[in-house]
């Protein structure tokens, strides 16, 4: 979506409702949300201990870019790994190509803790699928996700934003 730069007041002008509309929907349109994907079920037994063969979390939809800047966020409300003191990575990608990773260690067996990634990227003028991958250093990892509601998690999510050009 093209940006649509916002109206710009000036001194002596009088804010009007009409204005604030106008300035409210170009800013709304200037931050679209290009894709979003979620699971709602665990994403058991990765046990993958490289890069290459990591373990997919979230594989977002095939979306045609600009060519601007993008925010890619991943964000899930917990994992866990079997053994204290080991490692989950988490691993960005756009198409086959590593946007770069984030590691997560825990310190015990029994911990259950919220995990977040997020890139800038610029992807040329074509068609992307962002997607997030795990690898561990030892043991067994989870990544949790639920359907939200009463007493359930909520879901995990890969979001991707272009920003204006």
């Amino acid at each position: 979506m093209a940006y649509v730069a916002p109206h710009v007041f000036t001194v002596g002008e009088i804010v009007t409702s009409a204005n604030l509309n106008t300035l409210g929907t170009a800013l709304a349109e200037s931050l679209h949300v290009d894709d979003y994907k979620s699971i709602t079920a665990n994403v058991t037994g990765i046990t993958a201990t490289t890069e290459g063969t990591s373990v997919a979390i979230i594989t977002g939809n095939s979306v045609t870019y600009s060519g601007a800047r993008v925010f890619v966020w991943f964000w899930a409300p917990g994992f866990s790994n079997t053994g204290g003191g080991n490692t989950t990575t988490i691993v960005l990608y756009r198409d086959s190509t590593v946007l770069g990773q984030v590691p997560y260690v825990n310190s015990g067996t029994a911990e259950f803790i919220p995990i977040s990634a997020f890139v800038i990227d610029t992807p040329t003028n074509a068609a992307h699928t962002y997607k997030v991958q795990a690898f561990v250093n030892a043991g067994t990892s989870i990544i949790n996700a639920g359907a939200g509601g009463s007493g359930a998690q909520v879901p995990a999510f890969l979001t991707v934003v272009e920003f204006p050009a």
